[in-house]
């Protein structure tokens, strides 16, 4: 396709840098590049839905503007700090951790904000890019420093399971907040379902024979609650931590591979 300058951008998306230039108004850019990398984003969707405040942000940083360095770590750096409390321990210090994340979103080739699709919340993007970034130190690095105390953990095989367990450890009260609130919303029919399929261990058979249905219904029906408690879970935990849809299933199946049997027992 053809990519518009700066003149032939459509009225939405000019009023919308219009605005960006309001926003960050210190901050410097190439509209010719600006404009071809709007068109990019174009691509994926809606031009309406586009966040151009953010995605001129984000431009600038990828482009090395110190004006827009600056701009981003004054507004969006707490975040860093936010996402990096939810862990115990980590094997490095938290400058280590703002160096990576500079490292990272400005400095890398191509660096990681020129990703950035515009679609969503700027700051959502990058809370999630952070806690993705600590769960990794925290289960790849850990075992590459062994303690004497820690030498048997460090030295098994650390996978998904590590990975689901920091999940878990950092984001564990709002998922069980977020738990019991979609199961508070489920029928009382869909809760037994639950109950007797994952925390009693019914089979089928059984539970269709509790309901006096079919062995493929009553499955039929075991699915269809697990997926409205999923779904509800999923939108709860987007809107209690502000993160993306994906970032909500990462952290639902963590959790849900590790709690989801216990949580049931103690809510349903």
């Amino acid at each position: 396709m053809s990519i518009p300058g700066p003149a032939a951008l459509p009225p939405t998306l000019a009023d919308g840098v219009a605005e960006a230039r309001r926003a960050w108004p210190a901050v410097a850019f190439d509209e010719d590049g600006f404009a071809r990398h709007l068109a990019s984003k174009m691509q994926d969707g809606d031009p309406g839905a586009l966040r151009i405040p953010d995605l001129l942000l984000a431009y600038a940083c990828s482009q090395r503007d110190p004006a827009a360095i600056a701009a981003f770590e004054a507004t969006y750096f707490g975040e860093v700090e936010a996402a990096r409390r939810r862990f115990d321990a980590l094997p490095v210090t938290g400058d280590d951790v703002l160096q990576r994340v500079r490292q990272k979103l400005f400095l890398d080739e191509p660096p990681a904000l020129a990703g950035y699709a515009g679609r969503g919340d700027l700051r959502g993007w990058l809370r999630a890019a952070v806690l993705h970034m600590l769960i990794n130190i925290a289960t790849r690095e850990a075992r590459e420093r062994p303690t004497e105390e820690g030498f048997f953990d460090a030295v098994v095989d650390v996978g998904a399971d590590a990975e689901a367990a920091y999940l878990k450890q950092a984001c564990r009260a709002e998922f069980e907040e977020a738990f019991a609130a979609a199961l508070s919303r489920l029928d009382a029919r869909d809760k037994a379902l639950l109950r007797y399929a994952f925390a009693d261990g019914l089979n089928v058979d059984q539970i269709g024979a509790v309901y006096q249905v079919h062995r493929a219904t009553a499955a039929r029906w075991v699915q269809k609650a697990r997926d409205r408690l999923v779904g509800e879970t999923r939108a709860d935990l987007m809107a209690r931590l502000r993160v993306d849809e994906d970032e909500a299933g990462s952290i639902l199946r963590a959790a849900l591979s590790r709690m989801g049997t216990t949580l049931l027992r103690r809510f349903a």
